[in-house]
């Protein structure tokens, strides 16, 4: 589907690395939102705005290496109810 778009022919490696930067600058602003009280606002737009980039990542990943996105979603899903679970019992942090 994109792999007709790649800019510069982006690597996957390339495209892990911004996907890694991407989670930084989420993980960052939460640090901010918490350090810097008041009007978050700001902060939630950017952050919302670098988890979107984030997601965008991953599926470009996806595409590049030939993998099912909606079928990676799936996992995800299924890991996201397993991983609510851990955290409601106490389990995990």
């Amino acid at each position: 589907m994109y792999k007709e778009h790649l800019a510069y022919n982006q690597t996957p490696e390339r495209t892990a690395s911004i996907l890694t930067d991407e989670a930084s600058a989420v993980h960052k602003g939460l640090l901010y939102e918490e350090v810097f009280p008041g009007d978050l606002s700001w902060y939630t737009s950017n952050i919302q705005t670098e988890l979107g980039d984030l997601l965008v990542m991953a599926r470009l990943l996806c595409e590049q290496k030939g993998w099912d996105p909606v079928e990676l979603e799936k996992i995800g899903a299924e890991r996201f109810l397993i991983r609510m679970k851990e955290l409601k019992r106490g389990k995990r942090e």
